[in-house]
């Protein structure tokens, strides 16, 4: 009889532990610099460094839900899988959502300061499958390889804008059903520059041309390192009647430097084209 008492009393025990961690609420982490590398090791984080640096110029963007939600998540990445799914469960509860809200908004600024101004992206022109750039016969005269189009005429590369593309990285496979309206769609505006030959060392040209052969292999892509400045970023909707929710956010920026890098596994440094 004591035996079945003490095991009631256990079973009570730990049905009360249960409820209780039920209420508790999900773990609530905090991006940091760790998280951020957790991030940026992924392909396409240019989105959300951009989100980030919107929220430092603009607290009140965390007064849309949407935003509100996906920054939870976001603040999740890096965090055990159970963490986050916790966590993307409760947005969606009236017990956890508020406490979550507020917790969030008063860790928002420490959070915004978190991604640095500064990005690299890969630039491209689709010439080929992937996208790239094509160098043309060496010139010795001018110590360069021209710039040359699809039919090996000599063409001009310019850069004066990034549009990332709108995919979130670790936050966005919890994104639907949760967040209703859409994100943020970005540009970063510079001033433009053009450049139409890449100089090298003619031992390297050599090299490079043994290698590569001639200009239909000669594939190479832009690494454009960008500065976004402190001014306040343009945030721009079209008229409520289109139903097009979107906040349209052009940033301006400076470029800093175009390093040319070819367009294989190697990803072999050729030189800079800029500065």
């Amino acid at each position: 009889m004591a035996r079945r008492v003490f095991l009631f009393v256990c079973a009570v025990f730990l049905m009360q532990l249960l409820v209780f961690a039920q209420g508790t609420g999900p773990t609530l982490n905090v991006l940091d610099q760790n998280a951020w590398r957790t991030i940026t090791s992924q392909r396409n984080y240019l989105p959300i460094q951009l989100d980030l640096l919107l929220l430092r110029a603009n607290a009140s963007m965390l007064d849309d839900p949407s935003f509100m939600k996906y920054f939870i998540l976001l603040n999740q990445c890096g965090s055990p899988p159970r963490d986050q799914m916790n966590a993307a469960r409760s947005l969606n509860s009236e017990f956890d959502y508020p406490g979550m809200a507020s917790f969030y908004k008063s860790k928002a600024a420490d959070v915004a300061k978190v991604p640095p101004d500064t990005f690299t992206i890969t630039m491209a022109e689709p010439y080929g499958g992937g996208g790239h750039y094509l160098l043309g016969e060496w010139d010795p005269a001018r110590k360069a390889f021209p710039f040359v189009d699809a039919y090996n005429k000599p063409t001009t590369i310019k850069f004066d804008n990034v549009q990332p593309g709108g995919d979130r990285g670790c936050a966005q496979r919890f994104l639907g059903g949760i967040v209703r309206d859409p994100l943020p769609v970005y540009r970063v505006l510079f001033p433009e520059q053009k450049f139409t030959e890449l100089q090298m060392p003619e031992d390297v040209a050599r090299q490079y041309t043994l290698r590569h052969g001639d200009f239909r292999n000669r594939h190479v892509t832009a690494i454009v390192e960008v500065q976004v400045l402190p001014d306040p970023p343009q945030i721009t909707k079209k008229d409520p009647r289109s139903g097009d929710k979107t906040s349209y956010v052009t940033f301006h920026g400076k470029m800093n430097k175009v390093t040319i890098i070819t367009d294989d596994s190697f990803q072999q440094v050729l030189g800079a084209v800029y500065p």
